[in-house]
């Protein structure tokens, strides 16, 4: 519960940030990245968006928006498990009880 009762500090946040746009700034060093880049975003966006404005983007990233899709995603009621293999159900249900306590 320490994510969904805290969230995540600001201090978390510019980091994530800082290591995402180096990342992608070196992802895109390589001709096929880039190329990738532009394909996906023609494809999903139908609009070509220029590296400083993904950097951008990134950059408005708030403290606040974060912790909303947390708090979106890590409901215990929106949760769900599979296994695969050669589990109990008693297992499972193990498994699950220990996976919401410690949302």
């Amino acid at each position: 519960h320490l994510l969904t009762k805290e969230g995540i500090s600001i201090d978390e946040i510019n980091r994530t940030k800082t290591h995402l746009k180096a990342r992608f700034l070196l992802d895109m060093e390589g001709t096929e990245e880039y190329m990738d880049l532009i394909g996906r975003m023609e494809l999903f966006a139908h609009k070509e968006r220029s590296l400083k404005d993904i950097v951008d983007k990134i950059d408005r990233i708030t403290e606040e928006s974060v912790n909303q899709v947390i708090s979106l995603c890590f409901s215990e009621k929106k949760c769900a498990m599979a296994f695969v293999g050669d589990i109990t159900e008693e297992e499972a249900e193990s498994h699950y009880k220990r996976f919401v306590q410690g949302l």
